[in-house]
């Protein structure tokens, strides 16, 4: 999930989902946590890109960051993150700005004159820039002009190769079933088929079965909660642009494999965190 590249910097991971919704969040949580300790060292200047109510502070202190910029579009929760910040009395300087990471089509990213960063932080919407071939690559473009060399780009995102995977075997079994009813061309098979996958943590639906690399949106309903829009992200895309800006690929594990690869150094956050109940 780290990538180093040209300027040294990297692209997020896919995630993937737990094997139990209640310890989503923690595992989540656990994540964050890794990702953080592991690739800044004290002293690091870090920018993230919507950063929301700011409900990692506490991990950027633990991370002995020495300098934060947060950029968020909202303003109730741009507000709350710099309280959040206050509160804490975290020992970093940290600066918050009115933009948008999602819109550097329209409006480019601008921050102070000169500011580069040790690491780009972005949780949750990378993927969100997939609507079309100019946000993503805006979006890409922002965060390769504003990170050092030898710097970081890293954070989440739903896992796309499992989103398509079973989608593709949803429209397989759609198929079979129109075919064993007597229905044979194909097209015919597919009208009006909405691939969806569902188990007792999440449901994802696509509106249709056609892909294209971009503008390719499903709706991710977690739990009880309300559904979300969310766009598809084709893997060799996204490299063939990050690529374009001088980002390299270093690592790109889903949820359950990085768990794998950490729970031995830092099983006391697991712990702590509530990831697992169950000894190592």
């Amino acid at each position: 999930m780290e990538a180093s590249g040209s300027n040294g910097s990297s692209i997020p991971p896919p995630a993937k989902r737990a094997k139990s919704s209640s310890r989503a969040p923690a595992l989540d949580q656990f994540v964050r946590t890794v990702l953080l300790q592991t690739l800044l060292k004290r002293g690091d200047a870090l920018l993230e890109l919507s950063c929301g109510k700011g409900r990692d502070m506490g991990k950027f202190q633990r991370a002995f960051i020495g300098s934060y910029v947060g950029v968020e579009p909202n303003a109730e929760a741009r507000a709350e993150a710099e309280e959040t910040w206050r509160r804490k009395q975290a020992p970093f300087t940290a600066e918050f700005v009115d933009a948008d990471p999602l819109d550097q089509v329209a409006r480019p990213l601008r921050l102070p004159q000169g500011a580069a960063f040790d690491g780009v932080l972005c949780f949750g919407q990378l993927h969100q820039s997939f609507a079309s071939e100019a946000l993503a690559t805006a979006f890409l473009k922002g965060v390769s002009a504003h990170l050092k060399d030898g710097g970081f780009f890293f954070g989440c995102m739903p896992d796309p190769a499992h989103v398509w995977n079973k989608a593709q075997k949803s429209i397989l079994r759609q198929m079979g079933e129109m075919a064993k009813a007597g229905v044979k061309d194909e097209a015919a098979q597919l009208e009006g088929f909405q691939p969806s996958i569902a188990n007792h943590v999440y449901k994802v639906a696509l509106p249709d079965c056609e892909f294209s690399p971009f503008g390719c949106q499903w709706e991710l309903t977690v739990g009880g909660g309300a559904p979300s829009a969310h766009y598809y992200v084709h893997y060799p895309t996204l490299l063939r642009l990050a690529a374009a800006e001088g980002l390299e690929l270093v690592s790109a594990p889903n949820f359950v494999d990085f768990y794998e690869d950490y729970k031995a150094i830092f099983w006391h956050d697991i712990q702590k965190l509530g990831v697992a109940s169950n000894e190592r």
